[in-house]
């Protein structure tokens, strides 16, 4: 007898519910595994393990691996069918949706992503890191100079009510003395649209928006030099980044002297402690605000984050929904964050989909004279 539409689409909808009541029971098993390991695991299993990955070569090319438990697993295949990619490789994350995918899923695996495919052994080993070669991206048109974006940016109307409404904040609740580094995840290349009209025309998925959102990372270093009276370092870490974009992101640094550098394969992620703003906004490669607020529980997290908007989440069910199809994925662990550790949202700009937090700290000392009034723009006359 053939089934009815409706009766298909009440099988499929049962179907799809014990699923995801089988996803969200091992993702609960995730963080219950979690919450019992030692706080500071996580930034050593990082940094094992990152160390393994540099000293990969054609002549050794197996290494000892470190569980999320701080347990080690010899000649694993950080690889997998990958090519090689010695001293070359970028370093991902598996998310704990993955890992409940995974367990949800044996003995087949049907459904899941082709990263996951690839690296069967680091997933039965409860190992979160891989290693892929970098991808290489031909360029037909040489990258935007900074200043010249910065002439966009700074006549926009996004531009005005990002700052306002951040100077009305820091005002009135909240200085946030403690920052002392910026730090930049996957802001991306310095692309340009055809016929890209600025930064109020771009989406959050826009390719001609990275170049806005580095922009946007030097506006906010420059708010809190003159806010706190002292310069704030930046470090940036993007594996799509060429020689000339870091060119052209040294030169405008050049200009606003403003000190920056550029760190890889997990160096700037180890470098995220409690006196860190972390710009993380919508573009990174893995689930890297999970991962901040995991190395840094026992310093009650990071200054601060500008990301992507932190959904409140509040169980299992809903981190399922959430996490379908998401590098990096609203989780549980992330959402408690603006709770536990007093982080609130102080501004954003809406089409881009960025939000920026920042915790409540009073400024012990005023700052300098002559530090009060700023703009960006300052620095170019």
């Amino acid at each position: 007898m053939v089934k009815t539409f409706a009766e298909q689409a009440r099988e499929k909808a049962a179907q799809d519910a014990a699923r995801d009541a089988k996803l969200g029971q091992h993702l609960k098993n995730i963080h219950r595994e979690r919450e019992d390991r030692p706080v500071h695991i996580m930034k050593k299993v990082i940094e094992y393990n990152s160390e393994q990955f540099a000293q990969l070569t054609k002549n050794q090319p197996t290494c000892e691996l470190m569980d999320m438990n701080g347990n080690k697993h010899q000649e694993k295949d950080p690889s997998g069918p990958h090519d090689p990619c010695y001293g070359k490789c970028r370093i991902g994350f598996f998310t704990p949706f993955d890992f409940a995918s995974w367990r949800a899923t044996e003995p087949h695996h049907n459904g899941l992503s082709s990263i996951m495919y690839s690296f069967p052994k680091l997933l039965d080993a409860n190992i979160n890191m891989y290693m892929l070669p970098r991808p290489f991206h031909p360029r037909y048109e040489p990258p935007e100079h900074l200043l010249n974006v910065f002439k966009q940016w700074e006549n926009s109307s996004i531009r005005k009510r990002f700052l306002d409404t951040l100077s009305s904040k820091w005002t009135e609740e909240y200085p946030a003395g403690n920052i002392n580094k910026i730090i930049c995840f996957g802001l991306g290349e310095l692309y340009t649209e055809v016929n890209e009209e600025g930064p109020a025309w771009l989406l959050d998925e826009s390719p001609g928006l990275d170049k806005y959102l580095t922009v946007l990372a030097f506006e906010i270093a420059s708010f809190l030099e003159h806010k706190l009276g002292t310069k704030i370092p930046m470090i940036f870490d993007d594996w799509s980044y060429d020689q000339q974009d870091k060119s052209r992101i040294e030169s405008f640094a050049t200009q606003l002297n403003t000190p920056i550098s550029f760190l890889s394969n997990c160096e700037a992620l180890l470098q995220v402690d409690k006196n860190t703003l972390v710009l993380a906004p919508s573009r990174a490669r893995y689930n890297i605000r999970e991962l901040i607020v995991d190395i840094t529980r026992d310093e009650g997290g990071p200054a601060g984050f500008l990301c992507e908007t932190i959904v409140p989440i509040t169980s299992t069910k809903h981190e399922v929904a959430w996490s379908k199809g998401e590098k990096d994925p609203p989780t549980k662990l992330l959402a408690s964050m603006a709770k536990d550790y007093k982080m609130d949202k102080v501004c954003g700009i809406d089409r881009w989909g960025v939000e920026l937090y920042l915790k409540r700290h009073a400024i012990k000392d005023p700052p300098p004279e002559g530090w009060g009034s700023w703009t960006l723009a300052k620095c170019f006359k």
